[in-house]
């Protein structure tokens, strides 16, 4: 058996898409050749690790949504905006507060508005760049 040959095989018994015949060729030339047998081992022995860590990664990549968390952290983040809109709905038509004070209390909720609404609109518009890639 050639070198090439051999090379060949073991990648193909490593990835688990040779022939029964392939791999009895392979096995046969094995028995003549234990070092290459121990090699034969570590690489499937590494094939088994890699293939271990692809599935943690899937099983952590895995997007975990949680209804009842989602539910309540717009709840809550609803609420605040609420509670800020109306102390600063106050703050503006009350009318002993000065011009300055209310001008630069409209710029800071339109603002964050802007800011959490552009945030939430990139957030919700983002693409895995990677969605495509087989893993």
């Amino acid at each position: 058996m050639t070198e090439e040959r051999r090379a060949t095989l073991m990648v193909k018994t490593v990835d688990g898409v040779c022939t029964p015949a392939e791999k009895e060729e392979l096995m046969a030339h094995l028995v003549d050749h234990p070092d290459l047998a121990a090699e034969l081992e570590d690489q499937l022995a590494a094939k088994a690790l890699t293939d271990g860590w692809l599935d943690r990664l899937r099983g952590d990549l895995e997007p975990r949504r949680d209804p009842v968390s989602t539910a309540a952290g717009w709840m809550v983040a609803a609420g605040v905006a609420l509670l800020s809109a109306w102390g600063f709905v106050e703050l503006l038509v009350a009318p002993d507060v000065p011009v300055a004070i209310r001008l630069g209390s409209a710029l800071t909720l339109a603002g964050s508005a802007l800011l959490i609404l552009n945030v939430a609109r990139k957030r919700l518009s983002a693409q895995d760049p990677y969605d495509e890639v087989v893993r």
